[in-house]
């Protein structure tokens, strides 16, 4: 196959046709850093802390003990001593309601975290993505410099013998520098995404040219949005934050009825007098306890609204990306018909040879065809990022 079809043959024929070519590198280097990265490893260790923070405060409130030593003042000659020990209970259904809030709250944290280390890995495998556009658009770059790089040898010879001008072999030239500019940038920039890449995985240990394009775009388009919809992160956690404020009514509720106090108490007056018994207590909040509630639930009807507000969002953005993977499919097969890319720079190679055509003419056919492939690639690119951001929810 010649250089050109490699890019430019229909793009679902060939996902189809090398699908295991797709899963050696990409997808096999994202579930090994799941181990080495260290931001999901921060992001893990946040849950963990939230979720060992959602276990407290769940039940009573610590108990008081108190200890008097009051020796006496004048003639007193005895030493009054006092100790108590007293625990406050709520109301039953708050405790309950506490418990559920926390399971909720532990639910929201491992929601969470997994939208954050989708996230993670999505950031991972766009760079993936990227260097491997920018080796296949480093090869593209070392083809033209080589062609650049010949024309310029040919104009030296051809000026040597007086068969060509000054002027043409100044242009061949500046086209060889300019391409040269081009590869070398092409490389810095496959370096510095090397560089981004290593320090989000944690690890350095892996190889660019292993890296593939892993999504398949020939997939039912409503089955990859019912599927994104249905285990979007962002909306569970919003619907667990809604749970939450409704068992959040349940807890103010509650804080509104009596509590009770139960101890003992001890108190020593002389050698000879002492005291010991139990003590019980009451507390009536009169104060603010209805404002709380009628709080609470404005901040339930609030989260509830802030659920159904954020489905109707994520469900017009993932609309919104697959109409964008649709154009480029579209404009990636129209770039694909384009099969003649490489006879045109054949036959253009052949009229320059025969001094057909002059060397201004000769520069931008040439660059035309050039240009043609690196829109396909930057199409291709496109294409696939545009895929790995729906299908973040199966990283």
């Amino acid at each position: 196959m010649n250089k050109t079809l490699k890019y430019v043959l229909p793009l679902l024929a060939a996902t189809a046709a090398n699908p295991a070519a797709a899963q050696t590198g990409t997808e096999a280097f994202l579930q090994r850093i799941e181990s080495t990265s260290p931001f999901i490893a921060a992001e893990r260790e946040d849950a963990d802390a939230r979720i060992t923070a959602s276990r407290a405060g769940i039940g009573p409130e610590n108990p008081d003990a108190e200890f008097a030593y009051m020796p006496g003042i004048e003639r007193t000659e005895s030493i009054r001593k006092s100790y108590s020990f007293t625990q406050t209970l709520a109301w039953p259904g708050e405790y309950v309601a506490r418990s559920k809030y926390g399971k909720l709250e532990r639910q929201q944290a491992e929601t969470q975290y997994a939208g954050l280390r989708q996230d993670i890995l999505l950031r991972a495998k766009l760079l993936c993505y990227d260097l491997v556009y920018l080796q296949k658009r480093g090869k593209l770059l070392d083809e033209r410099l080589e062609n650049a790089r010949n024309l310029e040898s040919s104009l030296q010879k051809m000026f040597d013998t007086g068969a060509a001008t000054s002027l043409d072999l100044n242009k061949a030239r500046i086209n060889r520098t300019a391409v040269e500019t081009l590869r070398n940038e092409n490389r810095s920039q496959l370096e510095a995404k090397r560089q981004q890449l290593a320090a989000l995985a944690g690890t350095d240990d892996f190889r660019p040219e292993e890296f593939a394009y892993a999504d398949n775009p020939a997939e039912d388009p409503e089955k990859v949005f019912r599927e994104a919809l249905e285990a979007s992160p962002e909306i569970r956690a919003a619907l667990l934050e809604a749970d939450k404020s409704a068992r959040n009514v349940s807890i103010q509720r509650g804080s509104t009825l009596p509590s009770i106090s139960v101890g003992v108490a001890g108190e020593r007056l002389s050698p000879t007098d002492s005291f010991l018994g139990v003590t019980t207590g009451i507390s009536i909040p009169l104060w603010g306890g209805v404002n709380k509630v009628k709080a609470a639930k404005a901040q339930h009807r609030t989260a509830r609204l802030r659920s159904e507000n954020l489905r109707l969002e994520t469900e017009a953005a993932i609309r919104e990306k697959l109409t964008n993977v649709e154009q480029l499919k579209r404009s990636l097969a129209a770039y694909a018909s384009l099969q003649e890319v490489e006879e045109g720079k054949r036959l253009l190679q052949k009229s320059f040879d025969l001094r057909s055509i002059t060397v201004t003419n000769y520069l931008t056919d040439v660059q035309f065809y050039y240009d043609a492939e690196e829109n396909y690639l930057s199409l291709e690119l496109n294409l696939y990022k545009a895929l790995a951001e729906i299908l973040k929810y199966r990283l």
